[in-house]
């Protein structure tokens, strides 16, 4: 029978009602979970967004008997939801207290030969500080993803895999689930465990091809998508890193009991405190884990000594917690050199040998990428402004003969940079111009509309951005010393120009004397 069938959303069913439609119904669940998606708002307020336990459990008309004994997690783990949850009222069963549960787990260490090691606690909270938050930019994906966060995952998947590898050999294969409530961090996550069987094959910082069949089962999911199963190591990214506070998914305390509960031996949460730390149930997670000293902070600003997670250096391939801060570093400086560019910042090419200007119609169109795209724009900026120029890529009669020495387009993946040489009269040097980054559908028209801007230049300007740039040692490019004499825009486009400001003001001082009137 459907629910609807059972207990219609109008309270005023009798019971005598229920019982002539169903002699014994017997329900097992657990409230605290997360809810069937309901879309209709309408469909919400009239009660159907509850669940039929939750209905009948709420109405207090039924018996509901709780199952007051969990045989899933390590004691470490339960307490905060067994209090927060279920009032205290959880107790642990005796398989999960013995001291025997998870030994296999957390015995080994990742250098028995030195003092230094790292072991496996029941429950671990790192505090990435400095971290940030990408939201998607397209209409169809606004999902949220935190770069820092899926380095230091990718970092806790190396330590774990080469833990399990160690003797002496463990009953079984470690499962490892790795849980998000965003979907852009989820696939993230996979992208840097890919191809199937591998971690470390994308473009993480810290990659290298190692082999999970041979130690780890893993399983990489959304909060949603983890719902009623366990695994042996939970990993859990909170994504969530803002200045307003603002958690999104998580603010549903019942998402937090979902991706905190499936955690057999282990469960290590990698988020920002000074985010969560502003919702009730969060806040109350992050005390209950601070209480009893399980936090450990990878701060982004520092030297990654401070309060870093205890892990040897040079073991193998494995980054020691310094590197790992100084390549979250790395991350971040690359985040604020994108954001300085943006705002028109040119000393950041102070170093290379060409200066970049750009345009706000090329500022706009690169904050309109995602994260992974702008990286590979401004890396090929870089590469430019070095003076390491790949070869001319113009459509096919799209370019006139005599800008095809200025005008260049680059292919960065499905984008294209526009730019040009120019001159800076303050410098009296070349410089490259980045006009646009666009895909293939606007290339032909905004090389249409670049080319009516040059064609404003006097024949002598475009003539200095033409000559053949010097080449260094290396074969890089050089810009050459041009004249500060030399005028840019022709005297014709100039008196054009003065005449329409001239217009522009008659018009504007008549409307000044008509309003007065």
């Amino acid at each position: 029978s459907s629910e609807s069938e059972i207990l219609p959303a109008d309270s005023n069913v009798t019971a005598q009602q229920q019982q002539q439609q169903q002699q014994h119904i017997i329900l097992v669940g657990d409230p605290q979970q997360l809810p069937a998606t309901v879309i209709s708002q309408r469909a919400a307020l009239r009660g159907y967004s509850r669940s039929l336990f939750e209905r009948l459990q709420q109405r207090g008309s039924h018996a509901a008997l709780l199952l007051d004994v969990q045989y899933r997690c390590r004691p470490e783990i339960s307490v905060w939801p067994r209090n927060h949850f279920c009032q205290g009222r959880l107790k642990d069963g005796a398989n999960v207290i013995s001291s025997s549960y998870g030994a296999h787990v957390y015995s080994k260490s990742l250098d028995a030969a030195t003092s230094s090691k790292f072991t496996l606690s029941p429950l671990l909270l790192l505090d990435v500080r400095g971290s940030f938050e990408e939201r998607g930019s397209t209409s169809g994906d606004r999902s949220i993803i935190n770069p820092m966060e899926v380095d230091v995952v990718m970092w806790l998947l190396k330590l774990l895999k080469q833990q399990a590898e160690l003797p002496p050999a463990a009953p079984s294969m470690l499962s490892v689930g790795i849980i998000s409530p965003y979907k852009r961090q989820v696939t993230a996550i996979r992208q840097q465990c890919s191809p199937p069987g591998t971690l470390g094959s994308g473009s993480s910082s810290f990659s290298s091809s190692l082999t999970v069949g041979s130690s780890l089962i893993l399983d990489v999911r959304s909060v949603d998508g983890f719902q009623g199963q366990e695994r042996d190591i939970i990993i859990m990214s909170c994504v969530r890193s803002n200045t307003q506070n603002n958690i999104g998914f998580l603010a549903d305390k019942r998402r937090l009991n979902v991706a905190a509960t499936p955690a057999r031996y282990a469960l290590i949460i990698v988020c920002n405190t000074a985010t969560l730390a502003q919702d009730p149930s969060c806040a109350s997670l992050l005390q209950s884990v601070a209480s009893r000293g399980l936090v450990r902070v990878i701060d982004c600003f520092s030297d990654g000594r401070s309060g870093s997670v205890s892990v040897p250096a040079g073991v193998g391939t494995l980054l020691s917690e310094s590197q790992l801060s100084s390549c979250l570093k790395q991350r971040l400086m690359q985040r604020q050199w994108q954001d300085k560019l943006l705002r028109g910042d040119t000393n950041l090419f102070r170093n290379c040998l060409w200066q970049v200007y750009f345009s706000k119609e090329f500022s706009a169109g690169l904050v309109a990428q995602e994260s992974r795209l702008r990286a590979r724009v401004l890396q090929q900026l870089h590469h430019l402004a070095k003076g390491r120029w790949p070869p001319r890529l113009l459509p096919h009669n799209a370019v006139r003969p005599d800008f095809q020495a200025v005008l260049q387009t680059h292919q960065v993946h499905e984008l294209f940079i526009i730019w040009s040489v120019d001159a800076d009269h303050s410098t009296a040097t070349q410089i490259i111009k980045a006009w646009a980054v666009t895909d293939q559908k606007q290339l032909l028209p905004w090389l249409s509309r670049i080319q009516s801007l040059l064609a404003t230049y006097t024949e002598e300007y475009l003539a200095l951005c033409r000559k053949r740039k010097q080449q260094t040692s290396t074969g890089c490019k050089r810009p050459l010393i041009v004249p500060a004499a030399v005028s840019r825009i022709e005297h014709w486009y100039k008196q054009q120009q003065q005449q329409q400001e001239e217009c522009a003001g008659v018009e504007s001082a008549g409307s000044t004397v008509d309003s007065v009137a």
